[in-house]
């Protein structure tokens, strides 16, 4: 296997792990409304962490090589507005800031508002990828 398909795979074994990374490690849901960006992240993000990006709409934050948290640009204004019916307490969420202007959720109430969260992530990740009918 070449070191681009372990990574492609790497990234895909996170997203469809998400659930269990995500409640294991205590990662906390962000939104900050003035830029209409969200993450999914450890509490405290590393110093040294990088972002790559995906696609258009979706990025990976990285540390040591490890996978610390996924980034949505354009949260409320295309990726919410994109998806189907159950979002719409997530929406409600978001609108709600904290003194400090940014919007943080326990994963566990993210989870229970918008069950549906983690398949729209993977649909985003993989919609470019042609299917033949």
């Amino acid at each position: 296997m070449t070191e681009a398909i372990k990574e492609k795979k790497r990234v895909f074994d996170f997203i469809n792990n998400l659930h269990q990374i995500a409640e294991r490690e205590g990662w906390v849901f962000r939104y900050d409304p003035e830029t209409d960006e969200a993450s999914v992240t450890t509490p405290k993000l590393p110093e040294d962490s990088r972002i790559r990006y995906i696609n258009d709409e979706l990025a990976l934050y990285f540390s040591n090589n490890k996978i610390q948290g996924l980034f949505i640009e354009y949260f409320s204004h295309n990726f919410i507005e994109h998806q189907p019916e159950g979002f719409e307490d997530l929406k409600t969420l978001v609108k709600q800031p904290s003194h400090d202007g940014l919007v943080e959720v326990a994963w566990a109430k993210v989870e229970k508002i918008a069950p549906d969260f983690e398949d729209a992530i993977r649909l985003a990740m993989v919609k470019d990828i042609p299917v033949q009918s």
